[in-house]
């Protein structure tokens, strides 16, 4: 029997789309250099969402993620370059969130490697050849 496939939509649509649903203003990170070259935000992410947090301090934190969608079959190859971007570890030591969603035609929800604890990480060091 086949499986039903549920989109065909690109993982950065239904990346945003997700986020909305969830309450986020998102949208876009990345900067088009041409028909077909596009770099991500930070060379790391290709959309950044931000929603209202929690009080602390009587001050409202908000809450700021950024995503790097793909499909299901590369997101240890997404996961592999969002350690490699030093801007990376800038971000979560700024208290913002990192997450690779990896999206199945077949599937509903993404699957979500949260990497907001780069900080246990050390970034690849200057001239690595896996940093970009």
């Amino acid at each position: 029997m086949k499986k039903k496939i549920i989109s065909k939509l690109l993982p950065e649509t239904r990346s945003l789309r997700r986020l909305r649903e969830l309450g986020y203003t998102a949208d876009m990170a990345e900067i088009r250099k041409g028909p077909f070259l596009k770099i991500d935000w930070g060379h790391f992410a290709d959309m950044v969402a931000v929603r209202k947090g929690d009080r602390f301090h009587e001050r409202l934190i908000p809450e700021v993620l950024f995503v790097q969608a793909t499909g299901h079959t590369n997101v240890s190859a997404r996961v592999k370059k969002v350690l490699a971007a030093p801007d990376a570890y800038d971000v979560v030591w700024a208290g913002c969130r990192v997450e690779v969603w990896g999206w199945e035609k077949h599937k509903e929800n993404p699957r979500i490697v949260d990497l907001s604890d780069l900080r246990l990480y050390e970034p690849l060091p200057h001239g690595h050849p896996d940093r970009p």
